[in-house]
């Protein structure tokens, strides 16, 4: 008959008989092309005293001789399976192999129960490796309780996996040991092709346990130990999801030293190949009593010539003493919180902040930086002008004799405001012509409205008309 299979795949022949009557010996040879099959041997014998010792087994060829040992003959039904052949098909897919009846090494030949010999009709066969071959790609490690995909070659009508899954893909089961996962896949024309494809297991980083600090002010260190490490592992520190630091292993125990806040850490390994492991225990960092958050509050300058400001602090706390520190020193102002506002001052220009210690725990909160200038007074320039004139005349003017650019300049007469303030040009400043008797002075502002009085000042005298008569006479 005309057999056939996939590639790597094996396959049992059935050597039938027709007329089968009265058989009682039979011989005959046959023969294969080792390059397509290779040979395992006989099994399944449908007669009495037939079985291997019955063979001479080559590669390439056998024979075989039987006797039936009482003669007496043995016939089988038409169809019947005599033996059966076995070969793995090793050659290349679309190649087929003749499997010949020959007269070598033994001439075919039976006897019947007269012991007298007659000839044997044979049909040749032949063996042919179907072009269907399938294999099988995905990643060949995991790490432990993890699966993966596992894909075959498409264009297949069925897909059969073992130990389980069916389709062209499947996604193993989570695996803690190597698992080889077979598929056997049917093509339309009923071609089977199996491939086999094993799923390693990495290694599980060991497991180790986490202790630790559990209270601490806030804003200083911390340390989180690991009992041991492997090297070349990573170790992160977690609070919660959000990783924290890292480190790698060194065969003995870890620490993990960071200005940690409060909350639950864990850590996890990782290992080279990606394994991850959630390490034993976790620690609990809780902070210890520490002073609220505090912030001087104040005029920011003041102007050249002041004794300088006051700063203040409000609500303070009775359990915390407040130290003030000028350009990074303490200034030698400190004082406990009275539950209310505390006054540090005067002060003179410098960079200050607080200190707030709790009596009881020790923490420490610092406040921002409150920084106190002095600006300088406006240059002091000289009025100019002023005179005497006629009740009705003309007036006289009254100016300065130099000015800065970014101050402003305020004539007074008799101390009150005239006009409005006229912006410094960084030359003489015009303020008019003035025919009001009086005392002119100039006030001059500058940054952060320091003031300063100008030099001098312009006096302006009115002079009455005299008194009008009326001449009379002859």
């Amino acid at each position: 008959g005309q057999y056939s299979g996939a590639q790597n795949t094996s396959i049992s022949i059935p050597v039938t008989v027709t007329n089968f009557t009265g058989v009682a010996g039979f011989q005959f040879s046959m023969a294969w092309n080792t390059n397509e099959v290779t040979f395992n041997g006989v099994s399944g014998f449908a007669l009495p005293g037939l079985q291997n010792s019955n063979f001479n087994q080559q590669a390439n060829w056998f024979t075989v001789a039987w006797l039936d040992a009482t003669l007496a003959g043995q016939s089988l039904p038409d169809g019947t399976a005599l033996f059966y052949l076995n070969f793995t098909l090793t050659g290349t897919p679309g190649s087929t192999t003749a499997l010949s009846f020959t007269t070598t090494p033994t001439v075919k030949e039976a006897v019947n129960t007269l012991c007298q010999p007659f000839g044997i009709g044979t049909t040749d066969g032949s063996i042919t490796i179907l072009d269907c071959q399938v294999t099988i790609s995905g990643s060949p490690m995991v790490c432990p309780g993890t699966g993966t995909a596992l894909t075959a070659t498409p264009g297949f009508s069925s897909y059969v996996w073992s130990p389980v899954g069916s389709g062209a893909s499947i996604n193993t089961p989570n695996l803690t040991q190597a698992t080889t996962f077979t598929v056997t896949a049917t093509d339309a024309s009923g071609c089977q092709a199996v491939a086999s494809f094993t799923v390693g297991v990495y290694p599980q980083p060991l497991l180790f346990t986490v202790s630790g600090s559990t209270a601490i002010c806030p804003g200083s260190q911390a340390t989180i130990y690991l009992s041991g490490s492997e090297p070349g592992v990573t170790y992160e520190v977690y609070k919660g999801t959000t990783l924290i630091t890292v480190q790698t292993g060194n065969g003995g125990q870890l620490s993990f030293t960071y200005p940690y806040t409060n909350g639950s850490y864990t850590i996890t390994a990782v290992s080279a190949d990606g394994c991850r492991r959630k390490m034993t225990g976790s620690v609990l960092i809780n902070y210890l009593v520490f002073p609220k958050l505090v912030t001087l509050t104040g005029p920011g300058f003041y102007c050249q010539g002041s004794p300088g400001v006051f700063l203040t602090l409000s609500n303070s706390q009775t359990t915390v003493q407040y130290v003030l520190y000028k350009n990074g020193s303490p200034s030698g102002f400190s004082a406990t919180g009275t539950g209310g506002t505390l006054l540090f001052g005067l002060l003179t220009a410098g960079n200050y902040h607080i200190v707030a210690t709790h009596l009881q725990t020790g923490c420490i909160t610092t406040s921002a930086i409150k920084t106190v200038s002095v600006l300088p007074l406006p240059i002091v320039f000289n009025v100019t002008g002023g005179g005497t004139l006629c009740t009705g005349g003309p007036g006289v003017p009254i100016g300065l004799d130099n000015s800065e650019t970014g101050v402003y300049y305020q004539l007074k007469r008799n101390g009150n405001n005239v006009g409005t303030a006229v912006a410094g040009t960084g030359g003489p400043l015009s303020f008019g012509i003035f025919t009001a008797a009086g005392v002119y002075t100039v006030m001059a502002s500058g940054a952060g409205n320091c003031m300063t009085t100008m030099n001098g000042s312009a006096t302006v005298t009115v002079v009455p008309l005299p008194t009008s008569f009326i001449m009379t006479g002859g």
